[in-house]
Parts: C-alpha cells; sequence; structure tokens
C-alpha cells in the first residue's frame, strides 16, 4: 500500500495514562473526529509506522485499536461517512497549509 488511503482509527484504552499517550500520538498522524476516532491519511509506511508507536503504549490485554481502511484519499471524507447527530468538522475543509 504506498498510495494515500483514508484510515479510521478508533481505540478503547482503559488506564487514563495509557489513554493520553495515544491520544497524544494519534494527534500526531490525524485529524479528531470524536473522543476516540481519528480519520488519518496515510500510505502504508506511516500506518506501519503509526502501529509501531501504538505498540508499546498499549496493555494487549486490556487494550484495543481497530484500523478500518476506506480505501483511497481520491473520494471525499462525506461520501463514505455518515452522521446521525452533531457532525465533527470536515478536516478537508476550508484552508490547507502544505
Amino acid at each position: 500500500m504506498s498510495e494515500r488511503r483514508t484510515i479510521i482509527v478508533c481505540y478503547d484504552i482503559r488506564e487514563p495514562k495509557r489513554l493520553r499517550k495515544v491520544h497524544k500520538t494519534m494527534k500526531s498522524y490525524g485529524q479528531s473526529l470524536q473522543y476516540s476516532i481519528f480519520h488519518c491519511e496515510l500510505d502504508g509506511m506511516e500506518l506501519e509506522r503509526l502501529k509501531a508507536r501504538l505498540d508499546p503504549e498499549l496493555e494487549h490485554t486490556e487494550d484495543s485499536v481497530l484500523f478500518v481502511d476506506l480505501g483511497p484519499i481520491g473520494r471525499q471524507l462525506s461520501e463514505r461517512i455518515s452522521y446521525l447527530g452533531q457532525r465533527p468538522k470536515d478536516p478537508h475543509r476550508g484552508p490547507r497549509i502544505l
């Protein structure tokens, strides 16, 4: 996977200190959609790097992280995800600094 893809990362971390570390790591890889759900645009190497960074922060018998690959980033996020209730800010709306 060398092309950039939309990845949704969801996590359930049982201990507050580990939760803060995972959240801090995730903020450097994507946009928060909800408290423990992130929208990321990653290529294969970036995804593997993210997993390698998260792995030592977890207690594998208590915590879990889910990665959902929504495919290439060509399609708008709004075409692949729907909401009920308040919608988080779309990370692709407004100005972008490259």
